[in-house]
């Protein structure tokens, strides 16, 4: 009888365990992360980890300090919203030598850019103001804007990071 009371009670701290971490989920995973299926125009903008019409895992609340060689969604300053990736920080330097365009860290040294970019493309260039980053589309002869003709992206306009492609929506 004591034996049946005692399986009695661990099952009923089990299902207790199960609702526990089944919230704990929901609180600090779901509302967080979400898996959907994107097709925006502006994928084509980085093509290397945007597939249009496959499932994408997104952290909808990235952090307030976003990493280069992120792929982010942002709003732009006329309300359209773009797909670009990361590429200048806080604090580093996008200067024109010559043609050619450089970016530096805080110490000076170079920052590898994907591509050759036309000085006379820069909206803006000189050091990162706080709080903004340089974000450049991989295809740079896509149609949709990055900070090439927007200037620096505020940390407010970015409303999702994408991690990476799930593969086909069903």
């Amino acid at each position: 009888m004591k034996v049946q009371e005692a399986a009695r009670r661990m099952r009923r701290l089990s299902w207790y365990v199960l609702g526990a971490m089944a919230l704990l989920l929901y609180f600090f995973v779901f509302r967080r992360f979400r898996i959907p299926k994107l097709d925006h125009p502006g994928m084509r903008a980085v093509p290397s980890i945007l597939i249009p019409g496959e499932r994408h895992l997104i952290d909808r609340k990235p952090p307030e300090r976003l990493q280069r060689d992120w792929v982010v969604l942002f709003q732009g300053r006329d309300g359209g919203v773009a797909f670009s990736r990361v590429r200048g920080l806080p604090g580093e330097t996008l200067r024109i030598v010559g043609d050619k365009v450089q970016l530096l860290d805080r110490k000076g040294a170079p920052i590898p850019l994907p591509a050759e970019l036309d000085p006379r493309s820069l909206r803006v260039y000189g050091r990162i103001p706080e709080g903004r980053y340089f974000l450049l589309n991989e295809d740079l002869g896509a149609p949709f804007a990055d900070s090439r003709r927007l200037g620096w992206i505020s940390r407010r306009q970015v409303q999702f990071r994408v991690l990476f492609a799930l593969g086909k929506a069903r």
